[in-house]
């Protein structure tokens, strides 16, 4: 039923309803039919209010945004960024003819990322080189790099790469302040498939070892593992933490340069100037046999070892000569054979007393004979040189006393 004066239908049911009709005007509109009215016993809303809240209701509420929180790189994906690989070309002088050089050699290191940014690499193939270019992601293109620091008695090497689009996405991987003694590790490296080549290993033994030509007792790890080849700076890891490089393999062992000497290194060149690893520059045999001990006067409750020889030019030429007695160095005792107690790694050699957190040019006070002074310092040298560097403590029979 149509009201003709309101335009309001009714439909079977009682239900009042206004069909759409044109847009009011906004002059000269009468607000009586706004209100609502009671047409055959319907109420009847305003029409365009109830249009507005019609539309308001039927409109989708918008999404609620949601925003993923990024998740930190996998460790993986840190190692891939963390090493590169050093390409040397280098040219050997021809002794027999000094004007001339020999052919040209090429050798492939394993670089680690250090800050700086820099590249650590730990390889004797550093010297005579005429070019340096390095590789990252196992990709071939290469970028020139130079060497900034060199110790060929370690060896140890620093490398610099000044385009600045190479270090892009590459972070430097943490040095562990204590290595393991025994566990799991992993050895890596880029080959030229493009794709991190990482074999599993397990730290068999930490002992004073030297490294290449090096003439240096360096904290040393002994690694077992799978992989093909090696002993080329490759990067040793446990815990999520670098504990070496890689400087020579043995059938399915490496020789690995402890994470300690590493960060040895790099906190040294940090510094002003660089003053390198320290060596004893003693000849010395051990004091195993009971005949030669009774001969030197030592009672069986004594350790030590006996010097045969002292390298000119050292500090150490200031208060030791061949026939000494050296019975403990810094506070570490020496049994027969040369070894002391390490605080963290057990039965070392004692020539790693030289280098373990120590530098040429430390001064030590030595003693003498059962506590007697001479009260002169020692001044270490330097490892490039015949050198004697003396510990905080030494106690020194002389033989014949």
């Amino acid at each position: 039923m149509r009201f003709p004066a309101t335009g309001i239908f009714k439909r079977a049911g009682g239900c009042c309803v206004a069909p759409p009709g044109p847009p009011a005007r906004s002059a000269g509109v009468d607000p009586a039919p706004l209100a609502a009215r009671s047409v055959g016993g319907c109420s009847v809303a305003p029409l365009i209010p109830a249009l507005i809240l019609s539309a308001c209701a039927s409109a989708a509420r918008p999404a609620t945004r949601t925003y993923a929180v990024p998740s930190p790189p996998s460790f993986k994906d840190r190692l891939a960024a963390g090493i590169v690989t050093v390409r040397v070309t280098g040219q050997e002088w021809n002794w027999k003819t000094p004007w001339a050089k020999q052919g040209p050699w090429t050798r492939t290191m394993t670089g680690l990322v250090v800050p700086g940014p820099r590249i650590l690499v730990a390889s004797a193939g550093l010297g005579n080189h005429v070019l340096i270019e390095v590789q990252r992601d196992g990709r071939e293109s290469r970028t020139p790099a130079r060497l900034v620091l060199v110790d060929h008695e370690a060896p140890l090497g620093l490398v610099e790469v000044g385009d600045p689009a190479f270090w892009k996405g590459l972070a430097p991987l943490p040095l562990a302040e204590r290595v393991p003694t025994s566990g799991p590790a992993t050895v890596h490296r880029w080959p030229r498939s493009g794709q991190l080549d990482s074999a599993s290993g397990a730290v068999r033994l930490v002992r004073a070892g030297r490294h290449g030509l090096s003439r240096l007792s360096l904290l040393t790890l002994d690694v077992t593992t799978t992989m093909e080849g090696g002993g080329d700076s490759e990067v040793v890891v446990a815990g999520e933490e670098v504990i070496g490089l890689a400087t020579s393999k043995s059938g399915d062992q490496v020789g690995v340069m402890a994470s300690p000497v590493l960060r040895q290194f790099l906190a040294d060149a940090a510094g002003e100037g660089y003053r390198g690893f320290a060596r004893a520059g003693i000849g010395w045999q051990d004091l195993t046999n009971p005949d030669l001990r009774a001969a030197l006067g030592l009672t069986s409750a004594e350790g030590g070892i006996r010097i045969t020889r002292v390298l000119p030019h050292g500090s150490g030429t200031e208060v030791l000569k061949p026939g000494d007695v050296i019975l403990e160095i810094a506070g570490h005792a020496l049994d027969p054979t040369g070894q002391f107690d390490h605080p963290l790694y057990g039965r070392m050699s004692f020539p790693l007393l030289f280098t373990d957190g120590r530098q040429p040019g430390d001064s030590w006070s030595p003693t003498t004979g059962k506590g007697r002074s001479p009260g002169r310092s020692v001044r270490g040298s330097s490892s490039s040189r015949a050198c004697c560097p003396i510990p905080r403590t030494w106690a020194i029979r002389t033989s014949g006393t």
